[in-house]
């Protein structure tokens, strides 16, 4: 059994420690708790984290053209704020890579690419997570173990991940589009690379945050689901979709639902 890759993926700007709403509720969060509950936890399996920042600089915007100083005093913070990253590798040895990305372009799907990317190079053939920091979790053993279990439980899946939506509720009306949620994705290389032999979908953007949900976040599942494969969630492992299988969850955006939300996004 190989150890799993797992590419977490951070923006220099947030808090170690943040509450992010759920629907009606609000969810302790960041990368401060998920580093803590990540190392308390046994994984049940290997694992290999790399650890990627998003950093944005930003001067090139007309405003630092017009005040210089402004640079400096972004470079200042961006240099403090890289030396919190340091120590939290020191502090916690499940950090295998820390890696500082110059940029935010695609945001979270971006900094997944980079970390795919980077494996690629070092010719990784195993399984794959990434993440972000709006995941709660783990908060129990063999956490790790059970999504290993879980993608192999179906035949032929894809991607696998906490939660499953159905439609697109970015826009008006929403649009039936199923999709694993982004801030926690289980896959492996051999079907990453099949998917996305070149990049993954929204990765280069620089738009609005729905435009970047629409093509990366959705899209990434869409294609996985046109080349045949099947997605799945933890939060119901029995439940395996294909394209133009009958959908028999609840529709819409399950954080936004009473019953889901205080689940939507905890390992």
């Amino acid at each position: 059994m190989n150890r799993v890759k797992i590419i977490l993926v951070d923006w220099i700007g947030y808090p170690l420690q943040r509450r992010r709403r759920m629907g009606r509720n609000k969810h302790i969060c960041g990368l401060g708790p998920l580093l803590k509950n990540l190392q308390t936890y046994e994984p049940g399996i290997g694992y290999d984290l790399m650890l990627i920042i998003n950093s944005v600089l930003q001067e090139s915007k007309p405003i630092f053209r017009q005040f210089p100083a402004l640079i400096k005093r972004r470079q200042r913070q961006i240099k403090r704020r890289k030396a919190r990253y340091l120590k939290l590798k020191q502090q916690y040895q499940i950090i295998s890579t820390l890696i500082f990305r110059e940029s935010n372009l695609g945001k979270d799907i971006g900094a997944y690419d980079f970390g795919f990317n980077e494996l690629k190079k070092e010719g990784y053939t195993g399984d794959v997570v990434m993440m972000n920091t709006n995941i709660r979790g783990p908060s129990e053993n063999d956490w790790l173990i059970n999504y290993y279990k879980l993608f192999r439980k179906h035949q032929n899946t894809g991607l696998c991940g906490v939660s499953l939506n159905s439609h697109d509720t970015t826009q008006t009306p929403p649009v039936f589009d199923p999709h694993v949620q982004s801030f926690f994705i289980y896959s492996t290389m051999e079907v990453l690379k099949k998917a996305f032999p070149n990049i993954l979908p929204g990765a280069d953007f620089d738009v609005e945050k729905d435009k970047l949900i629409q093509t990366g976040e959705i899209g990434i599942s869409r294609t996985i689901l046109d080349m045949g494969y099947g997605i799945v969630a933890s939060m119901f492992p029995e439940f395996h979709y294909k394209k133009e299988q009958e959908w028999s969850l609840q529709e819409g955006d399950l954080r936004q639902l009473k019953q889901f939300d205080k689940r939507a996004n905890k390992l």
